[in-house]
């Protein structure tokens, strides 16, 4: 009735109430949808939608693949809403279901990435180093999970993963200011855990790399402050 008057908003509360109610997980998942669908084409709540694909999502029991749809519908409501950790959560649940290890990869750099920009610097690192476990070689994986584990002064998680990744022969390496930068910051992590030797050869890597770019010039500057140290 509230709907055949026109008041979209009484009725979305009353479907509310009922999919609260409802104790059949597969239907309340499809009521919550519908209810998420609804505040978009009549009412144009992006907020209340959001919250209803977030109870969708919730009553998935398990969330498989098929579910796929619907979180892609949650994410873009979180992304209009600027909420930053749902997105980045829904993000690494879209991972489980990507079809690649490269697409895992990339759902969960991208939850690195909004983690990040939450300010949840733990959880950014945790979702970056999965990132890194589906794909070694992605170079902006890799990227974000060594400045992260270097920033919480974990070099040696650093080293590894930077060590593994410059050493590679892959196609997907990047620029070679982008592998000088990286670089730079290997040799760094070496040097602070006292490989002195590793840390000149990293060094003098990123300079040969790329001799003007960022990375060469914070190659030089440690070079510089490990002469000094001699």
């Amino acid at each position: 009735i509230a709907m055949e008057q026109g008041d979209h908003k009484k009725a979305a509360d009353l479907l509310t109430r009922q999919a609260t109610a409802t104790e059949d997980p597969p239907e309340r998942l499809k009521l919550f949808e519908a209810l998420g669908d609804m505040p978009l084409m009549m009412m144009h709540d992006e907020e209340r939608a959001a919250t209803c694909y977030a109870a969708a999502v919730a009553s998935a029991q398990p969330l498989e693949a098929r579910h796929m749809p619907l979180l892609e519908k949650l994410l873009e409501r979180q992304d209009k809403g600027g909420d930053l950790a749902g997105s980045a959560r829904t993000a690494e649940l879209m991972a489980a279901f990507g079809t690649s290890a490269a697409e895992r990869a990339q759902r969960h750099l991208r939850a690195a990435h909004d983690y990040l920009a939450a300010g949840d610097k733990i959880r950014a690192r945790a979702a970056a180093e999965r990132a890194v476990e589906n794909d070694p070689y992605d170079v902006d994986a890799v990227d974000v999970a060594s400045q992260l584990a270097f920033d919480q002064s974990d070099v040696e998680a650093a080293a590894t993963m930077l060590t593994r990744l410059l050493t590679a022969k892959d196609d997907r390496l990047g620029s070679a200011a982008h592998r000088a930068l990286l670089g730079a910051r290997l040799g760094t992590a070496r040097m602070q855990r006292g490989d002195t030797r590793q840390a000149l050869q990293a060094f003098e890597q990123a300079i040969a790399i790329a001799p003007d770019s960022d990375g060469a010039i914070a190659a030089r500057r440690a070079l510089v402050e490990l002469a000094r140290g001699d």
